[in-house]
């Protein structure tokens, strides 16, 4: 077994998980009754490059093709690196939204300016839900919105006990 490899992933998890403190989004996704409804729950660690804290929403859309429609947003929760949103959105589907992904991405809104600055995404295939009518739940990565709007990546047991072994050792 190679010791350095070893040694050099777990410095890659304890620069990760505890000095950049990757964004996170904790959301379900599911079918209810005919439509698609997405709970937007909480994020952590999303702190922003402009700002110590953030007034961050949520903005959830249907993207097809690089369109965004049926936008929805949450409320703008202040001051917080680690917003609880606690809001339900439903979708009425027609058989065009088949094809298309529910992406969730979550913005800081500077209280001076009432600009929006882009924190991160992720997204999900609506087809998939609708097949397996199985809810898509639990703790995601914000990724870059080229990556974002494509796909979604679900933290790990690895991900978490790592952070948890890191959290003890430093």
């Amino acid at each position: 077994m190679n010791l350095d490899f070893i040694k050099t992933t777990k410095i890659s998890y304890i620069i990760i998980h505890k000095y950049l403190k990757v964004r996170q989004l904790k959301v379900a996704v599911y079918m209810n009754t005919g439509l698609l409804t997405v709970y937007v729950i909480k994020a952590r660690h999303i702190g922003s490059m402009k700002s110590t804290l953030v007034n961050s929403f949520a903005l959830i859309s249907l993207i097809p093709d690089g369109k965004e429609t049926c936008k929805c947003r949450t409320e703008v929760i202040p001051n917080s690196n680690n917003p609880v949103y606690d809001e339900k959105f439903s979708f009425e589907l027609t058989d065009e939204d088949h094809h298309k992904r529910v992406m969730i991405s979550i913005w800081h809104q500077d209280p001076v300016t009432r600009s929006n600055e882009f924190v991160g995404c992720t997204s999900f295939g609506i087809a998939r839900i609708k097949k397996t009518m199985t809810a898509v739940k639990g703790w995601y990565y914000l990724l870059n919105e080229t990556v974002g709007r494509k796909k979604h990546l679900q933290i790990t047991k690895r991900d978490k006990l790592m952070s948890t072994i890191n959290r003890r050792e430093y």
